[in-house]
């Protein structure tokens, strides 16, 4: 690592930065980094404005700007259904949208389904990978989903033979990240 460098030679440094636990916007007056060259010897530093370049990463604007933090939500998540008759032919009909891409294959997970029977269809961007006896629906996204945009889940079954209140739904979701810019 220690070695002469020439007059005239490009120097790269690379800094890692590791993401902190809230969101936050990029430093107002922006990161520098300083490189101080053999002080001593020739009594020059030299100091240079970082700059990154604006580019959307996973669907968030600017998410390549350094210091810029975003904690991936669920901006809608709307239910409805079509029959509220006991034993009868039912749909629910979600529309679920998030501040982040998600690529194919990351799942997400609907919690709170009490009442869903075994027997169920699923109609939408998304395949069944897993039910657990928790009644979480574990779905897997069978396309790209992108910020901002809104995606549809569809389940047709009959309704249970005894009455039920609403449930409290959640979702969760996994991101499979495939992220690339130059």
């Amino acid at each position: 690592f220690l070695q002469p460098l020439a007059a005239g030679q490009e120097l790269q440094v690379t800094v890692v930065l590791v993401n902190g636990a809230t969101e936050s916007d990029p430093p107002a007056g922006g990161l520098s980094i300083a490189c101080s060259l053999d002080q001593i010897a020739h009594g020059f530093a030299v100091t240079t404005r970082f700059v990154s370049r604006t580019l959307s990463v996973f669907g968030v604007e600017g998410g390549s700007v350094v210091g810029k933090l975003v904690r991936q939500r669920f901006d809608e998540l709307a239910g409805s259904q079509t029959n509220p008759l006991v034993e009868k032919e039912n749909m629910l009909m979600f529309k679920i949208s998030s501040n982040i891409d998600f690529n194919a294959g990351s799942s997400i997970t609907l919690s709170g389904l009490t009442g869903l029977p075994a027997l169920y269809n699923v109609s939408s961007e998304f395949v069944v990978l897993n039910r657990t006896l928790s009644n979480d629906l574990i779905l897997t996204a069978v396309v790209d989903m992108y910020a901002s945009a809104t995606y549809s889940l569809n389940i047709s079954f009959i309704n249970p033979d005894q009455e039920q209140s609403s449930p409290l739904l959640k979702l969760r979701g996994t991101l499979v990240l495939q992220a690339s810019y130059a």
